[in-house]
């Protein structure tokens, strides 16, 4: 570690990927903690920093993953940050955009839009529709793919345009977090994990409310539920709640998800992946992968060198959306 104290001594703070190894060095002296009592490195690879001397702090992670990983990381508990460490180390795979802006040139027609969310409520839903070019006017030759993460969902959509995929003939619904509650309210809506009402309010919402508005009693040409960590186990759970209404649900980082009692999808189309530096969410996407295999679906798996982040979420897209080309 000496090195690496001799560089952070030098700049501050110090990023460096050698091989299969990671370091990062840390001068705390100069900063405030905001939270704990160590720097924590975010966000694909997420640990607390480990003191060395005269208050700096570092850590050396090593994962044969590393080489070709494609990273974004940050020390995220103190002021001030610094600047943010941006690592590509395989052209297969690509950074996730830091601005979120979606062109013109995409030929997508963009609605924001704040709907009721239930009856006796005045509660409202903010859901962003992105309408492809072929979509516009008819939906009858559209793939529509609702998302339960609609405040991600542009930065994905950009990401997609800016690699070549075709979006003329896609619908794109994004239903975005609430405005009060919290993680624990997106929580309670997207996980099948309890009996409070809040998943299945959820539920009725999109496929009720913002189904109608998108659809106009129209059925498209396919339908697919797709998200996020928390949301990507929300659209597996609707790709195995409602086999009749769902041709396929795309997948990423699938948090804690229980395989239902009937569970019919055969000739479904599952996209589905996680960042190899990912742990537990990498391994709940493998086995849903081997699960929906089994079970006659058609399943194609998608494994970014990174964590659990934008940068391994745009590059399943990206893939998805290839996927649904053909």
């Amino acid at each position: 570690m000496r090195y690496l104290h001799s560089q952070v001594a030098r700049k501050g703070q110090y990023f460096e990927v050698r091989g299969d190894t990671l370091l990062v060095g840390f001068d705390a002296s100069k900063a405030t903690l905001t939270y704990g009592d160590k720097p924590f490195l975010c966000c694909d690879l997420q640990t607390p920093l480990q003191r060395l001397r005269n208050g700096v702090f570092g850590i050396k992670i090593r994962s044969p993953n590393l080489s070709n990983a494609v990273l974004t990381l940050h020390v995220t508990n103190v002021e001030p940050r610094g600047e943010a460490f941006r690592y590509r180390g395989s052209e297969q795979f690509i950074l996730a955009d830091e601005d979120v802006a979606l062109p013109t040139q995409a030929g997508l027609d963009i609605e924001r839009i704040a709907l009721p969310f239930a009856a006796g409520s005045s509660e409202t839903r903010t859901v962003s529709i992105f309408r492809g070019a072929a979509c516009k006017q008819t939906i009858a030759n559209c793939t529509v793919v609702y998302m339960a993460d609609g405040q991600s969902l542009q930065r994905l959509l950009l990401a997609a345009w800016r690699n070549g995929r075709r979006l003329a003939d896609l619908v794109f619904v994004g239903v975005h977090n609430a405005d009060t509650g919290g993680s624990n309210r997106r929580i309670a809506e997207l996980l099948r994990v309890s009996e409070e009402p809040d998943f299945e309010l959820f539920k009725a919402f999109v496929f009720g409310t913002v189904r109608d508005r998108v659809e106009s009693g129209q059925a498209p040409r396919k339908r697919y539920a797709g998200g996020m960590s928390n949301g990507g186990a929300w659209a597996l759970s609707m790709l195995a709640e409602q086999p009749d209404l769902f041709d396929g649900a795309i997948v990423m980082s699938p948090a804690i998800w229980h395989e239902p009692a009937s569970m019919e999808v055969a000739g479904k189309a599952l996209i589905i992946g996680a960042g190899l530096l990912e742990d537990g969410m990498l391994r709940q996407a493998q086995k849903i992968a081997g699960l929906c295999s089994d079970k006659g679906a058609s399943v194609a798996a998608i494994y970014p060198p990174s964590g659990h982040s934008m940068n391994s979420w745009v590059n399943i897209w990206i893939g998805a959306l290839k996927a649904l080309e053909h």
